[in-house]
């Protein structure tokens, strides 16, 4: 995450504003296909843990021979449909200054090339997260972290364009990525051996499955991407990389958050394959409230010193940048309750309704935000609206979940809502204190740092964690000294 965070701040002064922006607009279809790959994942990974829960070799080998071929099949049509209806719209309707234009088109190609990868690596993932081999997962994101910061050091002593150049290197690293993932698979997993399963019904249950699960991607996609693009309509590049900035830090928490979760995922649908409903409804209210809480402790500062931050962390920041990083944090809050939803629901194998309907709620933030920038013409106001229509989406999935399997609203609100929120607002007034009575400098960021550090953890300890948890951190400190 800290190196993320870092690598766009020497990106940015090394293409500067156009160039970031117009590789994160157009570049950004590899960010889309991401979402796409974690839909495909979890789908292949459900049916791969569920299968591991019930011991069952034989359909564990079929399903991920099964997924391997879907999503070949899918690389390849989405492959087509960029290099065609996506060549035309790059073309035609961004507005991309006229001198960049074949830099774009190039970008657009090598981002063609990794989403492809991305999409058959999918299955190969699946299977190491469902075996819950974290340990290579951690790796591989070091040596994916290694390499990013080495391409933005190499950018300076580019010679040729360094937008095209920046791009192929970033799909090298991709492909880097997914030659480690298949050798461990191929060489640890018997499983993970290709043949062509003629199963024809495994074939319609996986496609359909996730068939769903991608629906529900698409909308998130179109609903992230389209406003992306609504803001290069009303606002050209320059706007796209003061959003740019902002999604850094929002994809770069997002992925903490996924990091931290995905240790939850495959216990979750384990738990239902061995019928334990109540072990995966606590399980779940745990996933919920240690996520909450670790992203509370750690961007309570961060939110409060913003701008202090962003004034030493870019070059030159863009107009906007801190306005849209805050919003886009408050979000993030939301997102703690997306994956471990998605999961159980998932888990059931019956998921039609469940992504439907919120694809419905991600797919409104379009016409609503294009409305809002026809009424009011403030940039942030797309990223509000976004704020509002995650909240009611998560509200409709605590209901929905609990007709499906039995999740308590009380329990959630009391259990994981309330003292999270308990902890907020205590922790938060030490920080109004230090922003209303210092001016902006390193020393009151450091102020802050270590107050909301003290502040949180005493909080946490007193109401977050229950007695078995602080038995656990007991035993684990007295390892440490023994």
């Amino acid at each position: 995450m800290i190196v993320s965070i870092y690598v766009s701040r020497v990106v940015l002064a090394q293409l500067g504003e156009t160039d970031f922006g117009i590789y994160n607009v157009i570049g950004g279809v590899v960010a889309m296909i991401l979402s796409v790959n974690s839909a495909l994942s979890f789908g292949t990974q459900r049916f791969i843990s569920f299968y591991l829960g019930k011991g069952n070799t034989d359909d564990l080998r079929k399903t991920f021979s099964s997924s391997f071929i879907i999503h070949l099949l899918l690389g390849l049509i989405i492959v087509l449909l960029l290099e065609t209806i996506g060549v035309w719209f790059v073309n035609n309707v961004l507005v991309i200054p006229h001198d960049r234009m074949y830099a774009a088109n190039v970008v657009l190609h090598v981002s063609v090339v990794s989403t492809f990868l991305v999409i058959i690596q999918v299955p190969f993932t699946a299977l190491i997260i469902a075996h819950e081999r974290m340990n290579l997962y951690a790796y591989v994101a070091l040596v994916d972290c290694a390499l990013k910061l080495w391409i933005a050091f190499q950018l300076s002593s580019a010679s040729s364009d360094k937008l095209i150049y920046y791009s192929i290197l970033m799909a090298i690293v991709q492909l880097i990525q997914i030659l480690i993932y298949v050798s461990y698979c191929f060489f640890k997993f018997e499983e993970s051996k290709l043949f062509v399963c003629k199963d024809k019904s495994l074939y319609k249950e996986i496609t359909r499955y996730s068939g769903w699960n991608l629906l529900g991607t698409v909308g998130f996609m179109l609903s992230d991407q389209g406003v992306n693009m609504l803001l290069n309509i009303f606002y050209g590049p320059v706007i796209n990389a003061a959003r740019a900035v902002a999604m850094q830090i929002n994809n770069a928490v997002r992925q903490f958050i996924m990091n931290l979760q995905t240790a939850f995922n495959p216990q979750l649908v384990k738990m239902y394959a061995q019928d334990d409903r109540q072990g995966m409804l606590h399980l779940l209210n745990n996933n919920v409230k240690y996520s909450l809480t670790l992203l509370w402790v750690l961007f309570l500062p961060i939110f409060f010193e913003m701008d202090y931050l962003l004034s030493i962390w870019l070059v030159k920041v863009p107009d906007y940048s801190s306005v849209f990083a805050r919003i886009i944090i408050l979000r993030l809050f939301l997102v703690c309750f997306e994956q471990p939803f998605i999961t159980v629901n998932g888990a059931t194998g019956n998921n039609k309704t469940f992504v439907v309907v919120s694809a419905c709620f991600l797919l409104s933030v379009l016409p609503l935000s294009y409305i809002s920038l026809l009424v009011t013409d403030l940039p942030q106001v797309v990223f509000v609206i976004d704020l509002i229509v995650y909240i009611a989406l998560v509200l409709w999935k605590v209901f929905y979940l609990k007709r499906q399997v039995g999740l308590s609203p009380y329990e959630l609100f009391f259990q994981v809502i309330k003292p999270v929120a308990a902890v907020a607002v205590i922790s938060i007034i030490p920080l109004l204190l230090i922003n209303s009575l210092m001016q902006p400098s390193l020393f009151r960021f450091c102020m802050s740092v270590i107050l909301s550090l003290l502040v949180n953890i005493a909080l946490v300890w007193n109401i977050i964690l229950g007695s078995n948890a602080k038995s656990i951190c007991f035993s684990k400190v007295r390892q440490l000294f023994t």
